[in-house]
């Protein structure tokens, strides 16, 4: 013993006269796994209840209410400081006009991939280089980026699998067609 302090499971401290909690591991098997753990407490209710959620100006991802931002939730237009120090310069206002452009020009129900637009881009921008990816590659976020907004104009949907999906959490290859 150290001076009224107890050695108990490898750790010393002060818990000789609490016992130790059972040791609990949530292996859940395949069959249970759509059933909820009865041991665990209901997540409380979201505090966003009345406060619409904000889409990014630079990004166009979704932008939640937080409680700090009770005050300035109506100022509040980016997501990061990051976003607030890149906003939309005329190379994104114009991936934005080119993925339009694609669209109307492949008719009503057809699609687009974000990489035929900054293929696009790539090549007006610089129409003696070959179309190599280190061209174009550097413009894939910001188009996406761009139909992200798109989309929060209510302009194009993004889909994945001809499925309509979440701007803002869609990861993998997707697809851009008109609203």
């Amino acid at each position: 013993m150290h001076d009224s302090l107890t050695v108990m499971h490898g750790f010393v401290g002060r818990q000789a006269d609490r016992p130790r909690p059972p040791h609990r591991c949530l292996h859940v098997s395949a069959q249970a796994s759509n059933q909820s753990v009865p041991d665990r407490r209901p997540k409380p209710q979201s505090v966003t209840a009345g406060h619409p959620d904000k889409t990014c100006a630079t990004c166009g991802r979704t932008i939640t209410w937080r409680r700090k931002w009770e005050r300035d939730w109506d100022n509040i237009r980016f997501c990061s400081d990051a976003c607030r120090t890149h906003k939309p310069s005329p190379q994104d206002l114009e991936l934005e006009q080119t993925i339009l452009a694609l669209l109307a020009g492949r008719g009503r129900d057809k699609t687009i991939c974000p990489s035929e637009a900054a293929r696009a881009v790539a090549r007006a921008q610089t129409p003696s280089a070959p179309e190599a990816p280190e061209t174009w590659q550097p413009l894939m976020e910001p188009a996406r980026a761009a139909a992200r907004r798109l989309v929060a104009a209510g302009r194009i949907v993004i889909t994945q699998g001809g499925r309509i999906v979440d701007p803002s959490t869609a990861k993998g290859p997707i697809r851009l067609r008109l609203r």
